[in-house]
């Protein structure tokens, strides 16, 4: 195959050096860490499919990220920068060249006035779901759900607060931003504004900041979050427009509530969102979608050296229009299962994913199907 010599030197370049890349100064401290992930996937072509696609050596995502803290760590800054359209996947005709170069992704500076409250001023991920909040690196599945890509507002630039209680049961977010927020599918540049609201409850201890349960916790640890946005959106008009890219002149409120369980490597999420479109011309409507997640991380010593393996079930909906007199029903289902090796946690991971996604039309009898093998190298350097 030919990714195994790269996945042998990705696994030795990993375990022949475990520096840390940071410098250290009076006043602070600052940071650097790089990310790869290199993949290649098969998918099944169906009758009648162009697809160009079927077998593709590919870069998933090349990210480097810059951070720092100043002044007994008050200040914080953060800068991430990722390489993309160099991929070639995905890409409609005549939009080969999008997104190409460098591309500013989390661009900001906090402010800790205490160990309870952070104020973080720039461009940042909108806190929305535990699903979108969690980083794309520390993800147990090679894709994320369709309901977090085709739905949620991604990243946006504008002032978040974020406040817990003194025994961390309790952790608040609330933002207000620009309205201008970019996600694959979601890209409002004309928007006016976005609030947003998340509350968390963790009341066995805190869960972390990754799916799995690699530690494997010896007792359970519960994360509860409940989810609120409104904004006022406007159509994307022109040569660019297209029909991914979903919008409405009017607003829009977000709504949704999401649970996750970490148990002695049982790692359990499920999370529901809808949202409710009120457009400044025509009738209102509802849009949404779930994603439900189960995960079992094997303990290293089962395998040769430390390398532990994780299997995952992942099942995601997203309708992006309920109303039945008006837009099409355009719902998608997939199902994902995956393995991974885990010689060095998130830092090196190999993923091995299949995945079946099923797109149902109101007046298409005809489902459209999808079947995909994809294969993921993933090395962090920091």
């Amino acid at each position: 195959m030919q990714l195994l010599p790269l996945i042998l030197a990705l696994l030795l370049c990993a375990t022949a050096s475990k520096a840390q890349y940071s410098i250290a100064y009076p006043d602070g401290r600052l940071e650097l860490e790089g990310r790869l992930r290199l993949g290649w996937h098969h998918r099944f072509l169906f009758e009648g499919d162009e697809d160009g696609n079927k077998n593709r050596f590919y870069v998933q995502q090349a990210r480097l990220k810059f951070s720092g803290t100043l002044y007994d760590s008050r200040m914080a800054w953060e800068t991430q920068f990722e390489l993309r359209g160099y991929n070639g996947l995905e890409r409609e005709e005549d939009h080969e060249d999008d997104y190409q170069g460098f591309e500013a992704k989390d661009l900001h500076l906090s402010w800790r006035p205490s160990n309870q409250v952070t104020l973080r001023l720039g461009q940042q991920k909108i806190p929305y779901g535990r699903k979108q909040m969690v980083p794309q690196h520390a993800h147990s599945m090679v894709k994320r759900a369709d309901i977090v890509d085709g739905f949620l507002p991604g990243r946006d630039r504008g002032l978040m607060l974020r406040a817990r209680t003194p025994g961390r049961d309790f952790l608040l977010f609330a933002g207000l931003f620009t309205g201008n927020g970019e996600n694959l599918k979601y890209n409002d540049p004309a928007g006016r504004y976005l609030g947003s609201l998340r509350l968390e409850w963790q009341p066995l201890g805190e869960i972390g900041k990754s799916e799995g349960d690699y530690g494997r916790s010896p007792r359970p640890l519960l994360l509860a979050g409940v989810n609120v946005a409104r904004s006022h959106d406007s159509v994307i008009r022109g040569s660019e427009e297209r029909e991914y890219q979903r919008g409405i002149d009017g607003r829009k409120l977000l709504y949704g509530a999401d649970l996750s369980l970490k148990w002695r490597g049982l790692f359990l999420l499920f999370e529901a969102d809808r949202a409710r479109m009120s457009p400044a011309a025509g009738v209102e409507y509802l849009a949404g979608g779930i994603v439900a997640q189960a995960s079992y991380y094997m303990e290293p010593a089962l395998l040769p050296g430390d390398t532990g393996i994780e299997f995952v079930i992942q099942y995601d909906e997203f309708n992006p229009s309920d109303q039945t007199d008006g837009p099409l029903k355009d719902t998608q289902r997939t199902v994902t299962t995956g393995i991974n090796l885990l010689p060095d946690g998130h830092d090196l991971k190999v993923m091995l994913d299949y995945f079946h996604r099923l797109k149902i039309r109101d007046e298409d009898p005809n489902p459209w199907k999808e079947n995909e093998v994809r294969l993921i190298v993933q090395l962090r350097i920091k």
